[in-house]
């Protein structure tokens, strides 16, 4: 089962946060937030203002849990932490900037039907109920991946 749930936040003062968003063998939970995917323990700056906020939870199986995202006030240690992964993280999408500018594309389609991907890589994946939907939700928060401009489906 997937639940799509969708809330805007707003963030009355500046504030560094770390996003808990727990997974386990019951589910998984993705967030988008003002566009930008939010990993699982990313710390995130963020400054005043509205934030709209895309959660995706995939459940599955009978051991729901209690899965819920939330935001915790970041120690010092773990926003130096999030400067070290953040150059990782750059690094990355300096290259995805270099593949794309130099027009290397990935041969496998973004959004298609169940069925065409392999049994053991579906369970990694994200689902909506239809293709249309799936279109609209890839266009609204995957335009731009660290200021980059990402091709669609």
């Amino acid at each position: 089962m997937t639940l799509l749930t969708y809330a805007v936040l707003d963030v009355s003062e500046p504030v560094v946060v770390k996003l808990e968003a727990p997974y386990s063998v019951a589910g998984r939970l993705q967030v988008v937030l003002g566009g930008m995917p939010v990993e699982h323990k990313e710390v995130v700056a963020l400054e005043k203002g509205l934030y709209p906020m895309l959660s995706v939870l995939r459940l599955d199986g009978p051991n729901w849990g209690g899965i819920t995202p939330h935001f915790q006030i970041a120690s010092p240690e773990l926003v130096e932490q999030a400067k070290a992964l953040q150059k990782d993280k750059d690094a990355l999408a300096a290259e995805r900037a270099r593949i794309l500018k130099e027009g290397i594309k990935n041969k496998t389609p973004v959004v298609r039907p169940y069925a065409d991907v392999p049994e053991e890589r579906r369970k990694h994946m994200f689902w909506v109920a239809d293709e249309e939907q799936a279109r609209a939700w890839f266009k609204l928060h995957t335009q731009k991946i660290h200021g980059q401009a990402f091709p669609g489906p």
